[in-house]
């Protein structure tokens, strides 16, 4: 059974088209007057339109450039976005850039003018997506050759991953019903504005425990008997920054972040909250898991495109190239062995990575679909199981010793911010962000 996809449409908190214009090329078709190669969105000044370039999301500037050179992107500028995104806007013109590097910039922000720096032929801007170091098949596939763009329009793609919550989000507890056989949601009480991901971690008792974060701060959220509690662990994270929280024992969380190009590790003891750098460089995802024997989390990391193995070794962090590449959402879950395994959401389709008996690594396509985010929670068996979103829904997605099967949707709508967890029964329990009614 396929878990559904939704066919691609503009969403809340997706991407915006950053000017005004007419399409001159697309990835899938290439520049549109000769049909050679692009990676990227050209749109070109028509008329006396605005030449000011705003920011397609909220993010964080990576690279500023400055050059009237007649070669490449000119004068240009690259943000880094959550969920492994980054944007570049090129041929700028010189002078022009209203931005400079490590600074947060929101969705709709000028970054500068539309010129015709680098190797162009006339003023237009090259607006080029990234997903973990790779240009996504099919997002500019609403924008034909010669057609029209307006800026601040929502983009016409589904974003996965991405992970933007319209404000005022209702945060959710997902539990799973045996005597009635159906999902059940229960509020926790919070509405939270914008949060960009969650990480869900369970020790004991009734609640889950949720890690999120949003404005740039780290947040915890835990259940009482006096209802759930937000607290802010007061660590600032880049507006770019990727999290993954994990159970290594004591009373609260370990998280694994990527922020700014560093993979820290985030502790807390009887004097707050601690972030420590790796030493290690990454740009992309992050899923950290416990591994036993570990006196440190295992974390599986997607940067530019290529998934590596992050852990400690002789006391010193290491980052191992897996040989596979991810060019989506992932997830990682314990399952046995040396290694986590991982499953992505790359071109509508589910995969399964994982150490193999001959020690090397494979991914090997589920036979299932989704268009969402995936979030893997290890409960019984050899592997994990998966919380999916497909058009907006939740599904559960379980491996039956022998092939992968959905095991329907979930009857539960998300904004594509979740995180599934064992609480110690059959089946996961999810922390959902649901748009407030």
């Amino acid at each position: 059974m396929i878990v559904p996809a939704s066919s691609a449409q503009a969403v809340q908190g997706a991407m915006i088209i950053p000017v005004s214009g007419q399409v001159t090329g697309t990835p899938s078709y290439g520049h549109c007057e000769d049909h050679t190669q692009h990676e990227g969105l050209d749109i070109a000044r028509v008329g006396s339109q605005s030449l000011t370039i705003v920011a397609a999301a909220d993010g964080h500037v990576t690279k500023v450039t400055n050059s009237s050179s007649t070669t490449g992107f000119g004068t240009s500028v690259t943000v880094a976005h959550a969920g492994g995104y980054t944007t570049l806007y090129g041929h700028m013109v010189l002078n022009s850039v209203l931005v400079s590097v490590g600074q947060p910039v929101s969705q709709g922000q000028a970054l500068g003018t539309m010129g015709s720096t680098g190797r162009s032929t006339g003023t237009h801007l090259h607006f080029e997506l990234r997903l973990n170091g790779i240009v996504p098949t099919g997002w500019t596939d609403a924008y034909p050759c010669w057609s029209s763009v307006s800026r601040g329009a929502a983009i016409n793609w589904t974003f996965p991953g991405l992970g933007i919550t319209p404000a005022g989000a209702h945060v959710d507890q997902v539990y799973y019903d045996p005597a009635a056989a159906t999902w059940r949601t229960g509020w926790t009480g919070n509405v939270v504005a914008g949060p960009s991901q969650v990480s869900a971690v369970y020790f004991s008792g009734t609640w889950p425990m949720a890690m999120y974060q949003k404005d740039g701060q780290l947040w915890q959220q835990y259940g009482t008997s006096a209802g759930w509690v937000n607290s802010w662990t007061g660590l600032q994270l880049g507006s770019g920054a990727t999290i993954s929280a994990v159970n290594m024992g004591g009373y609260q969380p370990q998280v694994m972040a990527i922020d700014n190009g560093l993979v820290y590790q985030i502790w807390a003891d009887s004097n707050g909250w601690h972030k420590v750098s790796t030493g290690l460089q990454a740009s992309g995802q992050i899923a950290a898991t416990y591994i036993p024997g570990n006196a440190w989390p295992v974390s599986m990391v997607v940067d530019s495109g290529l998934l590596y193995k992050v852990w400690v070794d002789g006391g010193a962090w290491k980052k191992d190239y897996t040989g596979v590449g991810i060019s989506g959402p992932m997830s990682a879950a314990y399952s046995g062995g040396s290694a986590p395994t991982v499953i992505s959401q790359e071109g509508g389709l589910l995969y399964h990575s994982f150490v193999g008996t001959n020690g090397s690594w494979a991914k090997l396509y589920t036979g299932l679909g989704a268009d969402g985010n995936v979030s893997a929670v290890q409960i019984n068996g050899s592997a994990p199981d998966v919380i999916v979103s497909s058009a907006g829904q939740l599904y559960h997605v379980r491996y039956n010793g022998s092939s992968w099967q959905s095991l329907g949707s979930m009857g539960v709508p998300t904004t594509g911010v979740f995180s599934a967890v064992n609480v110690g029964s059959a089946y996961p329990q999810v922390i959902n962000f649901t748009a407030a009614p």
